[in-house]
């Protein structure tokens, strides 16, 4: 590592910045680098000439990479102010980072600069929307690891994002203002049909949304009540704010037909209704006490009750 850094800071000149990410500790692995290891790696790469230290973990129980019951940001802090305690030079905090807790990290100095790595992916605007006082239009990150994921695949089809489309493909799917706004219906309010939605209100069009349903949300509701699925949870408020921010006409609790879409007479139309579960043909079954799954998890999730009762 020392010879890495000094041979780049050499090839770049000594007015170009270099610095180094390292791991500030490796989890599950026996025998692995504890946070003091690295404190002394850390010194080592400092005297190198890197001018910051980036710290972030490794290990197949790294904190980072696993699910945990409730969403905890900025789980590997601790590692970052261990370093910062032992070198002069700046100290970069990552992982699982939110606004919120990268401010609260450099207000009690123990970092000095804050990165995102898949946040970036869900919205790479984060940064502005951050400097420009609107942190509630950020894009959520659900940490479901499908950029992870694409990584590992082979052959590797490249970055993706779950709840970011043109992750990878900015150039090909580019967001622009349309040269003539349309009268736009989008029918179905579940995540497809919201993000159609806000794509077309952001490109200008006049856009209306019908949901069957009393709420927005789609499966995004069955999805979001199990327990660990809070960050799922955050996408539909996400998608709430930014539907009124602009301006999209929502309707709720209409049986939207071909009379009631010819009436409507749109220039545009989405069909986000989604899909039916298909049943099995098993004998017997119309005689037995079967429910769908997804009726169950919605009414837990609007009810908060817990459903009980079995039979065998």
């Amino acid at each position: 590592m020392v010879e890495v850094i000094k041979a780049v800071k050499e090839a770049s000149g000594k007015d170009f910045p270099v610095w180094c990410r390292m791991n500030g500790k490796e989890y599950g692995i026996k025998g692995g680098e504890t946070l003091g290891d690295a404190k002394k790696v850390a010194r080592l790469a400092e005297k190198a000439g890197a001018i910051a230290i980036h710290v972030s973990a490794a290990g197949p129980a790294s904190p980072i990479n696993i699910t945990t019951p409730v969403f905890t940001p900025a789980l590997i802090a601790k590692l970052a102010a261990g370093i910062k305690a032992s070198v002069q030079v700046p100290v970069i905090a990552v992982g699982r980072m939110t606004p919120e807790a990268g401010e609260e990290l450099l207000s009690q100095g123990k970092a000095d600069l804050i990165a995102f790595g898949r946040a970036l992916l869900a919205d790479p605007e984060l940064p502005n929307k951050v400097c420009s006082g609107h942190p509630e239009q950020i894009k959520p990150c659900i940490l479901c690891f499908r950029c992870r994921q694409d990584l590992l695949a082979k052959p590797a089809p490249g970055v993706g994002c779950a709840m970011n489309i043109t992750t990878g493909h900015e150039t090909s799917f580019p967001i622009a203002r349309a040269s003539k706004a349309k009268k736009v219906l989008v029918v179905g309010g579940g995540p497809a049909g919201m993000e159609a939605a806000r794509v077309a209100a952001l490109r200008g069009h006049h856009v209306s949304l019908w949901e069957k349903g009393p709420v927005l949300g789609g499966q995004l509701t069955a999805a979001s009540a199990a327990p660990h699925k809070d960050r799922v949870r955050a996408i539909i408020p996400y998608y709430l704010d930014e539907l009124k921010r602009l301006g999209v006409d929502i309707t709720t609790g209409v049986h939207v037909t071909a009379d009631k879409i010819e009436k409507f007479n749109p220039e545009a139309l989405v069909i986000a209704t989604g899909a039916r579960p298909v049943v099995p043909e098993i004998p017997g079954l119309e005689k037995a006490r079967i429910v769908q799954a997804i009726d169950i998890l919605n009414r837990w999730s609007n009810s908060r009750r817990e459903l009980g009762g079995r039979r065998r």
